[in-house]
């Protein structure tokens, strides 16, 4: 199915703030769609108009949120070391990995200030549009598309263009039209991005991002709203996108969420770029009311080459970070104030994950009953009758086979189930620790997560089940103070009798099986 972009208004600045006209350098004004352009050694800067609009530091910015991690850690810790966390009060002490880096997690709203030497000079790079000030710092808006190499440094503030901005154009569907490739986009530690609503930064099949932050300086991307009120909007604007030529179940050239055009390929080793020390807020969007929609942090067929560390994603509209095929692995990974799932894997991601903290929100929550920390899907295809069903394979490029290291998953009064395994997902997990969801701390869904098997007829959908319960290990973990520990329900595709268990006594009988497994694996 073809998405079709449903553009909302731009964002402006504010109509309230003052107008000014950016001084230096030469231009001409005959009409309201004449070019200013200024020249310097090393940049170029086109403007649409001698005016601008100037957004002044806030007074004031939101008050920070100090989060909590688990108080039991009889087996496990989770992402943090036992020396990280305060047991007087469960949160995270100065020594943690979040600190000096993260929002909203160690009381601090914001982590980015103006560089002390910087200031408004009208001088923004090549193929950026001067559009104004903000926080006292040249505005450049980036452009539609990407096509030449670009560095952003952090002596300005940069705007995604409200269409949104792509570097290169990989996502294109024919291969003959894929000629932008090969581009970086490089933002330098300390830089500021913003984003506007429905618009969002999208890195394309064969072209990259260097995103290279430190622990006390990261890359920042939030809203434009946060930069006017100081106070960040959910679903501000689109978040993060990239795309590789990573394997995803569903084709070498698939349609990717949120409006965003095609993405993935057979090369599993491929190089998106890198994330460290990178901050995403205020970030989600909804293309039509119906599912189709970008995250915090999308990943869509990217490949192992890719380096993904240190990121953190806060108040996200829709899912916090989202894997769609692909095989990266990602490492020191915060999801904060989550209001719909934190951790989602889709359509075969098979990558490894180690330090991850999910942290729900206890205010919002997108749909309820449906927020969780982590929601893993599996492969299923269809019957010849148009039904789906669940194939339980371990090894090939249909399966979603995750590994999972050392993962903090904190609940509130809003969110759902902890992790939630569905649809033939398998995989391993470890040093896990999961407390305060108001339902399970784990659910598994469908007879061909839990129980393993091997399909024997894909138009039927028939499937020999071998009666073991090898799918899912979890070793070394704690799950308490969840509202029930562990269930299975069989309610996803149970059109299809291959999926289900003959009676609700044979589902008890599996269930329990796995469970008495996973006890002998130090699991609490």
């Amino acid at each position: 199915m073809t998405f079709e972009r449903k553009l909302l208004p731009a964002l402006l600045f504010a109509s309230a703030l003052s107008v000014t006209a950016c001084g230096g350098g030469s231009s001409s004004s005959s009409n309201d769609t004449a070019e200013t352009t200024e020249t310097t050694d090393t940049k170029e800067t086109t403007s649409t108009s001698t005016d601008s609009v100037v957004i002044s530091k806030p007074a004031s910015f939101e008050t920070g949120t100090t989060l909590t991690v688990g108080g039991t850690t009889t087996k496990s810790t989770g992402a943090f070391l036992a020396a990280d966390i305060d047991t007087s009060n469960n949160q995270l002490k100065s020594s943690a990995w979040t600190n000096g880096w993260t929002v909203n997690i160690h009381g601090n709203s914001t982590v980015w200030s103006k560089p002390a030497s910087a200031s408004a000079n009208n001088d923004c790079p090549a193929n950026t549009t001067l559009v104004g000030e903000v926080h006292g710092l040249d505005a450049c808006e980036l452009p539609t598309t990407v096509s030449e190499d670009m560095t952003l440094t952090n002596d300005n503030v940069y705007i995604v263009n409200n269409a949104g901005t792509r570097v290169g154009n990989g996502n294109e569907e024919t291969a003959a039209a894929r000629i932008i490739t090969g581009k970086t986009l490089t933002i330098n530690a300390g830089t500021l991005i913003l984003g506007k609503e429905g618009s969002y930064l999208l890195v394309t099949r064969d072209n990259k991002i260097d995103a290279q932050g430190t622990a006390t300086s990261p890359v920042v991307m939030r809203s434009t709203a946060w930069a006017q009120t100081g106070k960040e909007s959910r679903g501000g604007w689109g978040g993060l996108v990239l795309q590789g030529n990573a394997k995803d179940f569903a084709g070498t050239n698939v349609q990717g969420e949120g409006g965003v055009k095609y993405y993935a390929g057979t090369n599993d080793a491929d190089n998106s770029g890198s994330l460290k020390y990178v901050v995403i807020t205020g970030a989600g969007y909804d293309l039509d009311g119906n599912g189709n929609e970008l995250n915090g942090l999308t990943l869509q067929g990217v490949g192992s080459a890719t380096t993904i560390s240190y990121v953190q994603v806060d108040e996200s509209l829709d899912d916090a970070m989202e894997f769609f095929g692909g095989a990266v692995n990602v490492d020191h990974i915060a999801l904060t104030n989550v209001g719909d799932d934190g951790f989602d894997v889709d359509n075969g991601w098979n990558g490894t994950a180690e330090n991850v903290f999910v942290h729900m929100s206890s205010q919002f929550t997108k749909v309820a009953g449906d927020s969780r920390g982590l929601e893993m899907d599996g492969y299923d295809p269809k019957d010849s009758s148009g039904n789906k069903y669940i194939d339980p394979a371990v090894t090939g490029d249909n399966v979603s086979l995750v590994t999972l290291k050392k993962f903090t998953v904190v609940g509130t009064s809003t969110s759902d189930s902890g992790i939630v395994f569905r649809r033939g997902v398998a995989g391993t997990l470890t040093d896990f620790n999961v407390t305060g969801f108001q339902d399970k701390g784990i659910e598994i869904r469908d007879r061909g997560t839990l129980e393993d098997g091997t399909v024997t007829d894909t138009k039927t959908g028939a499937t020999n089940f071998a009666g073991t319960y090898n799918r899912i290990s979890i070793k070394n973990s704690d799950f308490y103070s969840n509202n029930k520990a562990v269930g299975f329900a069989q309610k996803d595709d149970t059109k299809h009798t291959a999926n289900a268990f003959a009676n609700t006594t044979a589902a008890d009988t599996a269930l329990t099986t796995w469970k008495n497994a996973q006890s002998t694996s130090n699991i609490n």
